[in-house]
């Protein structure tokens, strides 16, 4: 029953569920958030002192990085608390860039993107997404590599540049190539 998937769809399979994955409850009331492994040993322990985890819910703007040096690899998401949302993904020293707004997620067709070959012609690759779904993730892939080694979450507040939500230039559909 099942059928072939493309690598196409792997690749946006992987850049959807890396979104879904990295982008929720990434700040606590003092405005700043870590996680590392030395605060997964404290909350293990109860010995947090003053700190949230990033199980808590996203309230308002702000930028959270992710570091995950086993992958070689920072997320960078930068959220304006309400409907827009931009994802930088670098991993081995190539970054994949993601906007969210009026209800899609368009990845950004770069050299680097693995989106090129299959969009050659376009600037920019859409497919619908609810941003509250993709906000929910975060929790989710804090808690599966909170432990790794080196790894890092933080939050800090941002004052919003809608230059960053712009996505210039052609958008094609997901699963429709030109």
């Amino acid at each position: 029953m099942l059928r072939s998937i493309s690598m196409r769809n792997i690749i946006l399979l992987f850049l959807l569920g890396m979104m879904a994955l990295l982008l929720l409850g990434c700040v606590n009331t003092s405005g700043r958030t870590q996680i590392g492994t030395k605060q997964a040993e404290q909350e293990q322990t109860g010995a947090l002192t003053g700190q949230q985890t990033a199980g808590q819910q996203i309230a308002g703007q702000q930028i959270c990085i992710i570091e995950r040096p086993s992958m070689k690899a920072v997320e960078k998401y930068y959220d304006d608390g309400a409907e827009k949302m931009r994802i930088e993904n670098t991993i081995e020293g190539k970054t994949l860039i993601t906007v969210i707004k009026d209800g899609y997620a368009l990845s950004q067709v770069s050299e680097d993107s693995p989106l090129k070959d299959r969009y050659a012609d376009c600037d920019w690759v859409a497919m619908e997404v609810n941003i509250e779904s993709i906000r929910g993730g975060i929790k989710t892939t804090t808690e599966l590599y909170k432990k790794e080694v080196g790894f890092k979450f933080t939050c800090t507040p941002w004052v919003v540049n809608q230059k960053m939500f712009e996505t210039p230039g052609k958008v094609c559909l997901a699963g429709r190539s030109t």
